[in-house]
């Protein structure tokens, strides 16, 4: 018995045997003390200090070597002497595994993809494919894990398992690392292995951190595992089951009142977003299910992934998914697109929230976005809906206001490189609009055309006063512009209105036709049947002296049959062919203004020949 106990020789003996046994390891321990333990049948636990491997590998392989404070093995007595190789239960206290690369020439790496034991039967370079597929090449693939033949094997050699904390990490990068502690391993039927799980790293923009509850069981060829972590008042949880035997597989991910600004951060800090959104108080839930028989082990491209019960709520709105299949191979929406459904979605908190442009000179308000998206592929997106609540802002000669659009109806698709846009059925708070327009815009040309007509416009009360001082009736609108390299590169159209008064003045039936002669120039072709004024008309005492000058005899309150071309530019404007009747006497005028300066020009009366300065403040 003293001689069968000897730790020195147990310890030659032991690493002796699990040389021969894992030939690609190489093992050490500093110190092994054998206990004797009480019973029916007396036992040995072999405590292994300090036991250390290193696993031999050829170049391109990963290097690993662990490292186990306390190794401790029971054997029974009887196992030893009827050769059994069976174990009790294995305990460890600490394990750190270190992961490191094989420094080794460039020929060597050519033979990184043969087994250690010996070369495969093919000899061919792998081929290196693009890292952009959604799963690995299913030729790569094992036929099978042998799950039935590991549920032996695990149960003919040892009772259990316990590590109290095991750490993985890179011996070249430390800006990750994995611990598991209170590993435990139940050798029944069926085996089931458990523990906690927390994975740590950094990246540029911070450190991420996260805790894990894991769980597998293994009964034959049928292996199920449960996966969970806490976010915050929610929790992620991966569950799923393999037979494979059966071949048939189920996985299932949910996600249950996940907090989107966790999320969002997650993103932010591994680059794929460049701000941080500030989404508070959003909350994520969805389950991805994918279930279904294969042929060849792991390789599941074939079975698609359905999405249910997927939604987004908080304070931006609503959006949810409606059940849909998603196939790995093209195409990847077989079964129909994915239909995306917004109710009150803030467009004003989504682009505060992801510092996207606002454009508040524009707009006081974006509104709430209420509709349906329709994903049929990256490349070819439509939608549908309703937008509520904008506030647009108006401004005249210093003065200010905000025209609300209760309601508009739009509608538009993606088909790269295209997008079009419909915008119809304006609702206007205290006005009206007949009307639509449209967008349609080539990403790869860098340019597009625009559409806007309205038979009627009719603005708010406080827009019509800001704009004319009074008002104006049914505006009659129609405009075609080219858009290139994001700039208006030609424009044309017209606008028309039956009367357009203000403080003591108006102008009957007046047409426009608005035209784009350079890049930053446009002009207006003018005509009207008459501009007429009276009391409280601001120029009164201007017309007046303009009318001794030019000697017209009757005193009228009107010019009759009137036209102009009206030309602007950014340095200001001018005015050109102005044409008008003083009853029956023919008016011209010509005149231009620079940019917040006055206007000044000549009035000219052809029969007799008269002219006379005006300086328009």
């Amino acid at each position: 018995m003293r001689l069968l106990l000897n730790s020195e020789r147990a310890q030659t003996r032991i690493i002796s045997e699990v040389q021969k046994k894992f030939p690609e390891w190489e093992v050490k321990a500093d110190r092994v003390q054998l206990h004797l333990a009480s019973g029916i049948w007396p036992g040995v636990t072999v405590e292994l200090g300090r036991f250390q491997g290193s696993r031999k590998v050829k170049c391109g392989e990963p290097e690993l070597h662990i490292d186990v404070d306390s190794l401790k093995i029971p054997v029974s007595l009887w196992s030893l002497l009827v050769q059994n190789s069976k174990t009790g239960l294995i305990s460890m206290d600490r394990v750190d595994i270190e992961v490191a690369e094989k420094n080794c020439d460039r020929e060597a790496v050519v033979e990184s993809g043969q087994s250690l034991a010996g070369p495969s039967k093919s000899s061919k370079v792998p081929s290196t494919k693009s890292s952009s597929q959604l799963v690995p090449d299913s030729t790569a693939l094992p036929e099978q894990l042998g799950l039935r033949s590991i549920y032996n094997e695990i149960r003919q050699r040892v009772s259990g398992l316990k590590i109290e904390e095991v750490s993985i990490f890179l011996s070249k990068d430390h800006n990750w690392s994995l611990k598991i502690s209170q590993l435990h391993l139940n050798v029944e039927d069926p085996i089931t292995l458990g523990g906690d799980l927390s994975i740590w790293s950094r990246w540029e923009r911070g450190e991420l951190r996260q805790d894990f509850s894991f769980a597998l069981s293994l009964m034959g060829p049928l292996l199920e595992w449960n996966l969970e972590t806490g976010v915050k008042e929610g929790k992620v949880s991966w569950t799923g089951q393999m037979d494979e035997e059966a071949k048939t597989f189920l996985q299932q991910l949910k996600v249950h009142q996940g907090p989107m600004s966790d999320l969002l951060s997650v993103l932010y800090r591994v680059g794929l977003l460049d701000v941080l959104p500030e989404m508070k108080r959003v909350w994520l839930n969805c389950e991805l299910t994918q279930g279904g028989g294969f042929k060849r082990q792991l390789d599941f491209r074939t079975l698609p992934v359905r999405i249910d019960k997927c939604r987004i709520d908080g304070e931006v709105g609503n959006i949810s998914v409606e059940p849909q299949l998603v196939y790995f191979n093209e195409p990847h929406l077989k079964s129909g697109p994915i239909a995306v459904k917004f109710k009150n979605l803030s467009l004003d908190l989504l682009f505060e929230n992801f510092a996207l442009p606002k454009m508040d000179v524009i707009f006081a308000r974006l509104g709430n976005w209420s509709g349906q998206v329709q994903v049929t592929s990256l490349k070819e997106v439509s939608f549908s809906g309703i937008l509520n609540g904008m506030k647009v802002n108006v401004s005249h000669q210093s003065l200010q206001g905000i025209e609300t659009i209760e309601q508009i109806e739009a509608r538009g698709s993606w088909r790269d490189p295209q997008l079009k846009v419909n915008l119809s059925h304006f609702s206007l708070t205290g006005g009206e609009a007949d009307g639509e327009a449209q967008l349609s815009y080539d990403k790869q040309k860098n340019e597009g055309d625009f559409l806007v007509d309205f038979k009627r416009l009719s603005f708010s009360a406080p827009i019509q006063r800001l704009l004319f001082q009074k008002g104006a009736k049914p505006l009659q609108i129609h405009l075609e512009a080219g858009l290139k390299d994001g700039k208006v590169d030609h424009l044309k159209g017209k606008f028309g209105s039956e009367e357009i008064y203000g403080q003591g003045w108006s102008v009957k039936n007046i047409e426009s036709k608005i035209s784009q002669k350079k890049q930053e120039e446009f002009q207006f072709d003018l005509k009207a049947s008459a501009f007429e004024w009276g009391e409280g008309f601001r120029y009164q005492d201007l017309i007046a002296n303009q009318r001794k000058q030019l000697e017209l005899k009757d005193e009228v309150q009107s010019l009759k049959d009137l036209s102009a071309r009206v030309v602007l530019d950014t340095e200001g404007g001018r005015i050109e062919r102005f044409r008008g009747k003083w009853l029956k006497v023919p008016l011209q005028f010509e005149g231009g203004w620079v940019r917040g300066e006055h206007l000044e020009g000549q009035f000219r009366r052809t029969k007799p020949s008269k002219t006379s300065e005006l300086i328009l403040q």
